[in-house]
């Protein structure tokens, strides 16, 4: 991740000392994830800003160009139906068949030894081992972690009731690891391409926020000379209060996800005047909640203040969903606080971001998509 926020710094450098200094802020903060997630996730060295035409970066930009119809149907059609038709994702065909391809050849390579020892996803799922037993007994709601339990690095103590003396070892097949790389894309990738687009438009359009984030950011950041020190990343990872707060604030005004899916798993369940029968399916509306003005006085304004510690006794438990909430809440929360912390700190400490004639006062969203996908929209970039 340091070194993909390097790579940005560098490409906001040349931009700065451009005429014009304007960037496409989607277009940025996408390949800077692309950087990410090659890295960290299918052991791919990419320059996405200065190397748009590589085939990962190509084919990550073409991802989620989903058609609406297909959609529709995968959705309506029953399975024999979609099966027949060759309808099996809801995303477009040929970037999906691409990271297929990469993620089974990184697999090979692992396991022929011709790729050195790397500390990715890749091989953290290559090495995962589990006993059969421990799956069948494990309390998953001990294992439920939320943004305000994770420790200082970023990570958080997850406790378990794992039996010892087990004997029936369990490891991911082939194609579970590239099922799982694919899911880190696509869970990764446009989500916090996104926060970062919608965090860097609410910077350039409150110049106040701006710099009171940059005052506070600098004047915890400014002893090191080294920001690939673990100091430095200790720093930044157990919290900065005002990095915090305006983080949370992107995430409540523009959650990655619109709605999320969950099953009723009790008979008769009551949720208020309702009764839901076992197998329902909820559909819980993000966007419903974070705007709603009894939990969120003035929801439409950006107001980083909410979040800050003295005011935490204002918020309603279970109206902030960015990540959902429960034992099955996004499996890369940690993994996205940990990229969004790495690069905001470090580039509002070195970069001015302004609006342009063209910037939008409001942003406009894709439609027909459950993901916050603003319409490109251009910033302009100053050295401090």
């Amino acid at each position: 991740m340091r070194l993909s926020v390097d790579k940005l710094n560098k490409f906001f450098d040349k931009i700065a000392a451009s005429t014009p200094n304007v960037i496409d802020a989607k277009n940025t903060f996408a390949a800077f994830t692309t950087d990410v997630i090659a890295s960290t996730s299918f052991a791919t060295e990419t320059n996405a800003n200065e190397d748009p035409n590589n085939p990962f970066v190509a084919n990550g930009k073409e991802f989620f160009n989903t058609n609406v119809f297909k959609s529709l149907l995968i959705i309506l059609l029953p399975k024999f139906m979609r099966d027949l038709l060759g309808l099996d994702s809801f995303f477009a065909d040929k970037p999906f068949k691409f990271f297929i391809e990469v993620a089974k050849h990184i697999v090979e390579q692992r396991k022929s030894g011709a790729m050195g020892p790397r500390n990715d996803l890749v091989q953290l799922l290559m090495d995962a081992r589990v006993d059969q037993k421990d799956i069948e007994e494990m309390n998953y709601e001990k294992m439920t972690v939320d943004e305000n339990e994770l420790n200082n690095n970023g990570t958080a103590e997850v406790t378990s009731n794992k039996k010892e003396n087990s004997s029936t070892k369990k490891r991911l097949d082939d194609s579970e690891i590239i099922a799982n790389c694919i899911f880190f894309f696509v869970a990764g990738y446009e989500t916090t391409a996104s926060t970062l687009t919608h965090f860097m438009f609410e910077l350039a359009q409150n110049q106040d926020i701006q710099e009171r984030l940059y005052q506070e950011v600098e004047g915890a950041l400014s002893q090191f000379d080294n920001e690939h020190s673990e100091e430095y990343f200790e720093v930044v990872m157990s919290g900065i209060p005002y990095l915090e707060a305006t983080i949370k604030e992107t995430l409540r005004k523009y959650p990655p996800l619109s709605v999320v899916g969950r099953v009723c798993e009790a008979d008769n369940y009551k949720l208020g005047p309702a009764t839901l029968p076992k197998g329902a399916l909820i559909n819980v509306m993000i966007n419903a909640i974070h705007l709603n003005p009894e939990y969120y006085p003035s929801p439409h304004q950006f107001n980083p203040d909410r979040f800050m510690p003295e005011n935490k006794h204002q918020l309603v438990p279970y109206t902030y969903l960015p990540f959902s909430i429960g034992p099955r809440n996004c499996i890369a929360m940690r993994f996205a606080y940990q990229e969004l912390r790495l690069c905001i700190a470090s580039i509002v400490r070195k970069f001015k971001f302004e609006v342009t004639p063209d910037t939008p006062k409001e942003l406009k969203f894709k439609s027909a998509s459950v993901l916050m996908m603003a319409e490109p929209f251009s910033i302009r970039v100053t050295k401090r």
